[in-house]
């Protein structure tokens, strides 16, 4: 067990380095003659669930010959994909936003989306609601593994990580209040008890996969944060997340003691397809405000990142 809790460790450190190694994220150019037109490359991918949103800019060479308005009515043309929203930013340029994944996703609750906000004004808000929702995910999951039977060491690690989220949300809130940050909080709703195997694939998807690249992010903000209280806050964000990846794995294993050869397929097969659509989402390039004050990776930083855990951990 003790090995499984090092490699996951290791892998995690290994993505940050990795991450703080990368460089800027590429380009790509389309048109010709007079109408040229460079977007991201790759561009920005489609949620898997919203957290904060992603911009990233559009030039053209001459906006009539290559067809466009100042005031676009089809921003697909303009962005190359759909996106939520574009606007005519001037010297030849469109800002398209596209919504991207948070990093933290341990909760079958979802936030419904309000109207549009500030990249930063989400990002927060939405940090404080899904920190509060993993508390009751955790109470959830300890009174599960109970009634299946699991051994006490992962009950008294699921019922300690629902503290650390406590812990956490607090933090968060205190961060959007700096901020100026108004939140609310979720509720937790009364639910069956799943079956085993579909613990295991939530588990997998969002604890081996979305919360273990979570931690690699609050350990890469932890050093890249623009102010001293933020990188506290992540840094001790980071070191409890790391023990939820840890629980994450160990639960990933004992589960799959309990599964016949087909569950355990089943497992593996969302795993695979979570880690797939994550190196997919991270490529979106987020917000410079949000790179700046809280220390998000870069799109190019991110994609080293879910590159090194997919290939240790995931693969």
């Amino acid at each position: 067990m003790r090995a499984r809790v090092k490699k996951v460790d290791a892998a995690i450190r290994g993505a940050v380095i990795a991450a703080l190694a990368a460089s800027g994220a590429l380009a790509c150019s389309s048109g010709s003659g007079a109408c040229k037109v460079t977007r991201p490359d790759p561009l920005p991918a489609p949620p898997t669930m919203v957290c904060h949103q992603a911009s990233y800019t559009v030039t053209v060479s001459d906006v009539d010959a290559c067809g466009f308005t100042e005031a676009p009515t089809n921003c697909d043309d303009v962005c190359g994909q759909s996106v939520r929203s574009c606007s005519f930013a001037g010297n030849l340029t469109y800002d398209c936003t596209q919504a991207t994944f948070c990093g933290k996703a341990r909760t079958s609750l979802r936030r419904r989306p309000g109207p549009r906000e500030a990249p930063l004004t989400e990002h927060l808000r939405s940090s404080v609601w899904l920190e509060a929702a993993s508390v009751h995910a955790f109470e959830r999951l300890a009174l599960e593994l109970a009634s299946h039977g699991a051994p006490r060491r992962l009950l008294r690690a699921a019922q300690r990580a629902a503290a650390d989220e406590a812990r956490h949300t607090r933090a968060m809130a205190r961060l959007a209040k700096r901020h100026g940050v108004s939140y609310d909080l979720p509720r937790a709703a009364r639910r069956r008890v799943r079956s085993l195997v579909n613990i295991a694939i939530e588990n997998a998807v969002e604890g081996c996969v979305h919360e273990t690249y979570g931690v690699a992010m609050a350990r890469f903000q932890s050093s890249q944060a623009g102010d001293a209280f933020t990188r506290d806050a992540m840094r001790r964000i980071a070191r409890d997340e790391t023990r939820h990846a840890d629980l994450a794995a160990n639960i990933d294993r004992w589960a799959s003691t309990r599964l016949d050869i087909r569950e355990r397929a089943r497992v593996e097969r969302a795993k695979a397809a979570a880690a797939a659509r994550l190196a997919t989402t991270v490529r979106a390039e987020p917000n410079a405000e949000l790179v700046e004050i809280l220390g998000l990776p870069t799109a190019a930083q991110a994609s080293a990142m879910a590159a090194i855990l997919r290939r240790h951990l995931w693969c």
